[in-house]
């Protein structure tokens, strides 16, 4: 749980960053079993996005140089025990025109706006990938996202 010798003082002059992903359900039953509950336990038994460790770190590492004149040094060991698989969203054409109340949609347009997003898009438009995430709020974003960020694109007037 960390204590005196693991925090980070005025006399501090090296820190090693770490950005790992936590099991939920291993959190959880440890947490439970132990009798024992953190602030972290009850943040990680929660899950996060496994693909996103080595971005936390390097965003981490940026933050440290730019608000307090870190020296970042170059490297990164990467461990990654997982194989996240992407997840798939069903996004229709129609359902996407009706939805937006915008007469025809260029699929083209919308498929740039997708992919300028990370995501995979195959079969016109009816499946979208995005990566694997451990809850459902993600992917309820991930669905407005498909529907807000053509709507951008193509204004209100429309």
């Amino acid at each position: 749980m960390g204590g005196e010798n693991s925090e980070i003082m005025d006399t501090t002059t090296d820190i090693a960053l770490e950005s790992a992903y936590f099991d939920p359900v291993g959190i959880r039953r440890t947490s439970k079993g132990l009798g024992l509950s953190t602030e972290a336990s009850y943040r990680f038994e929660r899950g996060i996005d496994p693909a996103m460790q080595a971005d936390a770190a390097t965003r981490a590492a940026f933050l440290m140089q730019e608000l307090a004149g870190a020296r970042v040094l170059k490297g990164v060991i990467d461990v990654n025990h997982l194989d996240p698989k992407p997840r798939r969203i069903t996004l229709r054409k129609n359902y996407l025109e009706k939805v937006l109340g915008i007469g025809t949609i260029d699929e083209k347009d919308v498929r740039a706006i997708l992919t300028g997003l990370g995501l995979g898009v195959i079969e016109g438009l009816t499946k979208v990938f995005y990566p694997e995430a451990s809850n459902t709020v993600i992917f309820v974003i991930m669905v407005i996202v498909l529907l807000i960020k053509p709507a951008g694109l193509f204004g209100k007037e429309r």
